[in-house]
């Protein structure tokens, strides 16, 4: 494993896409047990995932406030969802169709003693605003709120049905969690860079990226476990084109030129995030060519690397070991940085994890450098689909790496 580190995250945005809605609903109790009624304040977090790619927005539960009550026990609550923007044009927020009902919008909760099912909201920003119209810039966010008059018990799990976006995993909101960013941002930022012939998200024909789909739903899956990072996909363009012809098009032709849009376009994300939220982390997380325009990255925007908290490559096509394999970009390029830095790890992103899986011919495990093989099977690989290494990252690498990104940190 080779040591590198870089990130990405993404947030929410759609012309005449909406957000929350509410319904009836009931008064809570207090639990008998000895641990109370939830206390009236706000609560940071918990940041929980309900749509990582809703018609170009990623959609997230930001925060959660308990109005303030004297009658005993508390009355209220409202639940704040934040949209953000990870498109290339500005798209409008709205609220059509369903979106103006309240109840479109709902909590579920579970674990409490007798406190559990399903409460609709009881007014949304959608019901109270049906007309709303907001235009989202690229890499901008907007949130709107939920409000339900059945407060979940502290040692309930709740999950948020949010209308036609999507549902949360449950979480526990009233619990402490670290202050937020400047407008309600996220603690943790993964900024994810798909492969050759695949796209951020599905359009024009292409598929969005397996690997970060795969790579996304692992870090929600773990961060219970470790510790919360939103993924975010930097949206460059999809380019079709077939690694065996690397040594014609490497340094010439469609994808380079994309390789260097991927490079101005992280930089972009990393820009707009390090501006918007200062406090937040970002790490790097790349498959393939997204891997390669991480490398290049780093080196042309070295000052901004060094603040990227950490980066996982896998097939990157920059890679180079000790026993002197070394991936296609590598080998017929200048693009890739010192190779005693990559092997050491000591890049301008640490720590950086990179991993190869044995005979993928794109980072070249197994070929000892050897250019004319490697091309051949690297042309067998573009023909055999799945059947290649290459196409193998899913789900052991992809899962180790997400898991090493949210624990190792030195």
């Amino acid at each position: 494993m080779k040591r590198l580190a870089s990130i990405g995250a993404v947030l929410l945005t759609l012309t005449g896409t909406l957000i929350a809605t509410a319904t009836a609903s009931q008064a809570s109790v207090c639990q008998s047990n000895g641990t109370g009624c939830a206390r009236a304040g706000t609560y940071p977090g918990p940041n929980a995932l309900i749509n990582k790619n809703y018609g170009g927005l990623t959609v997230i539960w930001t925060k959660s406030v308990v109005q303030p009550y004297s009658s005993g026990v508390p009355l209220s609550w409202t639940a704040y969802v934040t949209y953000t923007n990870i498109s290339s044009s500005a798209l409008t927020l709205g609220c059509p169709g369903n979106w103006a009902k309240a109840s479109y919008v709902s909590e579920r909760m579970s674990g409490g003693s007798g406190d559990n099912g399903t409460v609709s909201a009881d007014s949304t920003t959608c019901s109270q605003n049906p007309r709303l119209a907001v235009s989202v810039a690229p890499g901008g966010a907007y949130t709107l709120s939920a409000t339900f008059r059945n407060v979940p018990w502290p040692g309930s799990a709740v999950s948020i049905t949010w209308g036609g976006a999507g549902t949360s995993l449950g979480v526990y909101p009233f619990q402490s969690g670290p202050t937020p960013s400047p407008g309600y941002c996220q603690n943790w930022y993964v900024l994810g860079l798909h492969g050759l012939n695949e796209g951020p998200e599905p359009s024009g024909g292409t598929t969005e990226s397996p690997e970060l789909s795969a790579f996304a739903s692992d870090l929600v899956t773990d961060g219970p476990i470790y510790g919360h990072a939103v993924e975010l996909d930097v949206p460059y363009p999809t380019v079709a084109a077939n690694w065996r012809d690397a040594a014609g098009v490497f340094n010439k032709g469609p994808l380079w030129a994309n390789v260097q849009e991927g490079v101005t376009d992280l930089q972009n994300e990393v820009t707009s995030l390090s501006k918007t939220c200062p406090g937040s982390l970002i790490s790097l997380f790349g498959y393939s060519e997204g891997a390669w325009i991480i490398n290049v990255w780093e080196l042309q925007y070295s000052a901004e690397a060094a603040n990227v908290y950490s980066a996982g490559l896998i097939g990157d096509p920059c890679y180079r070991d000790a026993a002197g394999n070394a991936g296609l970009a590598r080998i017929f390029t200048s693009t890739c940085g010192p190779v005693a830095d990559y092997i050491t790890g000591e890049m301008n992103i640490q720590p950086t994890n990179s991993s190869c899986l044995t005979l993928d011919p794109v980072c070249g495990l197994g070929y000892l450098g050897q250019g004319g093989p490697q091309l051949t099977a690297a042309g067998i690989c573009y023909l055999a689909g799945s059947n290649c290494s290459h196409e193998q990252y899913i789900p052991g690498t992809v899962a180790d790496m997400a898991s090493w990104m949210l624990t190792d940190t030195t």
